[in-house]
């Protein structure tokens, strides 16, 4: 806590971060309903030191439910990212929560799809597999009229990645990998008025 009493959040890589799995600890089911959850996602906008930021970036679960409402009732923001996997059962939740962020009650600009284990490639032949189909975030983004930002591979180092802290634009900038995450999040500055700071 600082001086204020707010929570400070982790930072690696220059990047800030806190979850709900850090303040609940190893181990503890998160066993709340809908409420619970909104009230913690207002305490995580409102009582953590954030500042200074560039930009906050929330990862919401998916559909249309009480979190996702409170975000848009207690921040201001600036625009919603869906990421989907492309089989069709995923594209219909997908579907929800674009016309959510699309209702006039809502009204929060939806500034891209992205389409996540978009495929896989065989480390030892180079075969591509699409195990979970291949195009229905660009279908979907068409659809509704919105920029298809990119797809992202299932890629074991991704995982690793993940599990050690180290995100693969550190630990191999030069892949195609990296390259893609790069490309997006330009995409997403420039859609937010950042201009490209990459």
């Amino acid at each position: 806590m600082n001086s204020q009493g707010q929570m400070i959040p982790l930072e690696r890589h220059g990047v800030k971060f806190i979850s709900l799995g850090l303040i609940a600890g190893d181990g503890v089911p998160v066993i709340w309903r809908g409420p619970m959850l909104a009230r913690m996602v207002t305490q995580l906008l409102r009582e953590v030191d954030w500042s200074p930021l560039d930009c906050l970036v929330v990862d919401l679960p998916p559909g249309t439910g009480d979190v996702q409402l409170t975000m848009t009732q207690e921040a201001p923001i600036s625009g919603a990212v869906i990421v989907t996997t492309p089989q069709p059962v995923a594209l219909e939740d997908v579907a929800r929560g674009l016309q959510m962020f699309q209702h006039p009650s809502v009204n929060v600009p939806v500034l891209g799809v992205i389409e996540n284990m978009s495929n896989y490639v065989c480390g030892s032949c180079g075969t591509r597999t699409e195990i979970f189909g291949h195009g229905g975030g660009k279908r979907t983004a068409d659809r509704y009229g919105i920029p298809f930002l990119g797809e992202i591979p299932l890629d074991i180092r991704l995982q690793k990645g993940g599990d050690l802290g180290i995100p693969i634009v550190v630990s191999d900038p030069d892949s195609e990998i990296a390259s893609k995450y790069r490309t997006i999040a330009e995409e997403l500055l420039m859609a937010l008025g950042f201009g490209s700071r990459l």
